[in-house]
C-alpha cells in the first residue's frame, strides 16, 4: 500500500486515507482528478483494498463504463496492489485471504467483505448497482459515467459496517477518478471544482473541497466533496521511459495529459468562471429589476430571466429564474406577476420585460401573447410601479450565430455579471453547459434560457446621471407604458 514517489506521494496518500480513523471524516465524496500515468487507479485499488480488509462484512462497489474494460485495467491495477491478498484460483481460495470468482465477478475475503464489480454501460448493470447496499463505492474513469447514475449510486451508501480495530463506525463515502479530456464543461469539474476552497494550505490549488447544503426531510445538512487533482510529472515511480510512448501514441493522447480541464471551441461561454453570488438582499430602493423572456409557447419551455441592476452602474446580477413548460401565457404571467410583487415589496422601484419579438404576432384569436402577458401583469402588478414590457431586439438586426451571444460574452469577460448560485441554478448550467451545436438545433431547455439570458444582457441600461433622467422625463407628456 506504499504510495509512489515523487511529489504525487502526499495527494496520493491524501486521497486513500480520507474517511479512515485518525483522518477527516467528513468528505462523502473524493475524486483525484489528473493526466494519464499520475497513479490514480493505484490510488482507488489502494482504498478499495484498505476498506474491505479493515471493515469485515463492507460490501464495496468497484465501478467502470464497461465489465470489460474495468476488468481489463481496473481490476488487473487491484491485483497488482493486492500481491498475496487476493487469488484468482478458485482451488487455491482456502490459502489466501480473499479470491476472485469470474462467474460471480466478486472478490470474497474471508471476513466477510466482498468487493463487486459493475459495468453501468452493460445491459443491467444499472439496475444490479442500484439493487444493493454498500459500504463504499469506487468508481474509475468517472468522466465516461453519467452524472445521473452516479448520483443514484451516492445514495446507495447506507450499510452499518465498523472498523475492526478501533470499533468505528464506517464513514460513507464514494472515491473517483478522472481524466481531463473531457473538457472544462464537464459535470465533474462543476459537481468538485467550482466553489471549492483549498482544503490544504500548501496545495491551495490541487486539494480542495466544497461545501454542500441540502434540506433532507426538514432538516438542514452540510456535506463535503473532497478535489485532489494530479499534475503530469509528478509520480516519479513510472517508468522513465514513459514519455516516449506518449510521444509514439500521436495526437490523440493530448486530451490525457492536460494538466488542466480544457476549453472546447464548442463551448459558447468558456469565459464563464464560475462568477456566483449568494448576497440575500432586504432592500432594493436602488435597483431595477430586468427582464430577459423567452416564450416558446405550446407544450415547449416559457423561460424568465431576473436580472437586478443597481442604477447607476453596468453590472448585472442575475438573480432569479422561471422555467416552466405547458403553460398558457396567461398562467405564467400570473406567476411571473407574483415574483415580480416579490422584488417591488424589497423596493424595486421599475420592471423593464425583454421579451422575443414573435409575441406580438397575432395568435389568431385577434390577440397578441404580448397583450395577454401585459394585461395580465397589469392585474397584479402595483400601478404605482412603471412597467416597459418591450421587444428585445428589431426584427431582422439578430443573425442566428457567433454574434448572438456577444453581449453576455462581454459582461463575463469584464466580470460584470454575477449568478445567484441557488435561485439561478438552471442559467448557471447554461453558462457550464451551453455548446453551438446545442443551440444551432434548437435543444430545449437550454437554448430559451441562453436566448432569455441574452435578451437580458442586450438591454441592460448604460449608467446614466439620473438626476438629469427624472428633470427631462418630467418635462414630457406621460403616457403608460404597458398600453399598445
Amino acid at each position: 500500500m506504499r504510495p509512489p514517489e515523487g511529489p504525487i506521494a502526499k495527494k496520493w496518500s491524501m486521497f486513500v486515507m480520507l474517511g479512515e480513523p485518525e483522518y477527516p471524516m467528513r468528505h462523502t465524496e473524493a475524486v483525484f482528478v489528473g493526466p494519464v500515468g499520475t497513479a490514480k487507479s493505484s490510488a482507488l485499488v489502494s482504498w478499495v483494498l484498505l476498506r474491505a480488509i479493515n471493515y469485515p462484512g463492507m460490501r464495496i462497489a468497484l465501478v467502470r463504463e464497461s465489465l470489460e474494460n474495468l476488468k481489463r485495467s481496473t481490476l488487473q491495477t487491484l491485483f497488482e496492489r493486492a500481491g498475496d491478498i487476493i487469488t484468482e484460483d478458485f482451488k487455491k481460495r482456502d490459502q489466501y485471504p480473499a479470491w476472485y470468482s469470474k462467474r460471480d465477478e466478486r472478490i470474497y475475503f474471508k471476513n466477510g467483505s466482498v468487493i463487486m464489480l459493475f459495468g453501468i454501460g452493460d445491459a443491467g448493470g444499472v439496475d444490479r448497482l442500484v439493487g444493493a447496499e454498500f459500504g463504499a463505492a469506487a468508481v474509475d474513469q468517472l468522466e465516461r459515467i453519467p452524472q445521473n447514475v452516479y448520483e443514484v449510486l451516492v445514495t446507495r451508501l447506507r450499510q452499518n459496517v465498523k472498523h475492526a480495530a478501533t470499533g468505528e463506525l464506517a464513514f460513507p463515502m464514494v472515491k473517483s477518478t478522472a481524466n481531463l479530456d473531457k473538457g472544462r464543461s464537464s459535470w465533474i469539474n462543476r459537481r468538485f471544482f467550482d466553489g471549492s476552497v483549498p482544503l490544504v494550505s500548501d496545495l491551495p490549488d490541487d486539494v480542495r473541497e466544497k461545501k454542500v447544503v441540502s434540506v433532507i426531510d426538514g432538516e438542514r445538512i452540510v456535506s463535503w466533496r473532497a478535489y485532489i487533482r494530479a499534475r503530469f510529472g509528478e509520480n516519479k515511480s513510472i517508468n522513465p521511459y514513459y514519455k516516449q510512448a506518449l510521444a509514439a501514441a500521436g495526437s490523440t493522447v493530448s486530451g490525457f495529459i492536460t494538466d488542466d480541464w480544457t476549453v472546447s471551441v464548442e463551448e459558447v461561454y468558456p469565459e464563464w468562471r464560475s462568477q456566483f453570488y449568494e448576497d440575500e438582499f432586504e432592500d432594493l430602493e436602488d435597483y431595477d429589476l430586468l427582464i430577459g423572456f423567452d416564450a416558446a409557447g405550446g407544450t415547449s419551455y416559457n423561460v424568465a430571466v431576473f436580472g437586478l441592476v443597481r442604477r447607476g452602474t453596468d453590472e448585472l446580477l442575475i438573480d432569479n429564474e422561471l422555467i416552466e413548460q405547458g403553460r398558457d401565457m396567461k398562467d405564467f404571467a400570473t406567476t411571473l406577476a407574483a415574483i415580480i410583487n416579490d422584488y417591488v415589496r424589497m423596493g424595486v422601484r421599475r420592471v423593464s420585460i425583454y421579451a422575443d419579438p414573435t409575441i406580438w404576432n397575432k395568435t389568431g384569436h385577434g390577440i397578441t401573447l404580448a397583450e395577454i402577458l401585459a394585461q395580465t401583469l397589469r392585474q397584479y402588478v402595483p400601478a404605482s410601479v412603471p412597467l416597459h414590457i418591450m421587444p428585445a431586439f428589431k426584427r431582422g438586426t439578430v443573425r442566428v450565430g457567433p454574434g448572438m451571444a456577444d453581449a453576455v460574452k462581454e459582461l463575463l469577460r469584464e466580470d460584470k455579471l454575477r449568478v445567484h448560485r441557488i435561485r439561478a441554478f438552471n442559467v448557471a448550467e447554461m453558462f457550464n453547459t451551453a455548446t453551438w451545436g446545442a443551440i444551432k438545433r434548437d435543444a430545449h431547455p437550454i437554448t430559451d434560457i441562453f436566448d432569455a439570458t441574452r435578451y437580458l444582457a442586450m438591454n441592460m441600461p448604460k449608467p446614466i446621471d439620473y438626476e438629469e433622467e427624472i428633470r427631462e422625463f418630467a418635462s414630457k407628456r406621460l403616457i403608460p407604458d404597458w398600453r399598445y
